[in-house]
């Protein structure tokens, strides 16, 4: 289902995740579980299946990742591939950095930003820079989230 293989993508392309939908790809799959056993128990199953298919086979579009702002933001995921060979092909070394960070009112939902960095100089951080409220700032090819800094080459 598009749906859910969409929503799976964020799992192995994390750099994706600032760009999925997931508040509007959760409300087209509220009541799921209810429908799936509904139609399976329908005389008419195959019809029933399809037209749950049918309903959650559009998924809602991409939208364009934010940047990381930079203010308040909670880091909710830092990761690091070094530089490597992929079946003779090479691959830079890169730095994801997703972080939850408010639209102008703090106490409105926050949505998710994301930046990567490709070939990163340096990234360093601490497992406590994904605890709370952290102040997020930039300076040229550079992103410091309390103990998180990654810089670009």
């Amino acid at each position: 289902m598009d749906l859910m293989l969409h929503s799976r993508l964020a799992y192995y392309y994390p750099q994706l995740a600032a760009r999925t939908p997931v508040r509007e790809m959760c409300r087209m799959a509220t009541g799921a579980g209810t429908a799936i056993l509904s139609a399976g128990a329908s005389l008419a199953r195959d019809r029933a299946f399809a037209a749950l298919e049918q309903r959650w086979q559009p998924v809602p579009d991409e939208r364009q990742p934010a940047p990381i702002p930079t203010g308040p933001v909670q880091l909710r995921y830092v990761s690091y591939t070094e530089p490597h060979e992929d079946y003779d092909v090479h691959r830079e070394g890169s730095a994801v950095v997703l972080a939850a960070a408010p639209e102008s009112d703090l106490a409105a939902p926050w949505r998710l930003a994301g930046q990567e960095i490709t070939d990163p100089s340096r990234l360093a951080f601490r497992a406590t820079a994904l605890h709370g409220v952290q102040e997020a700032r930039r300076a040229a090819g550079s992103l410091s989230v309390g103990d998180l800094l990654a810089e670009a080459r």
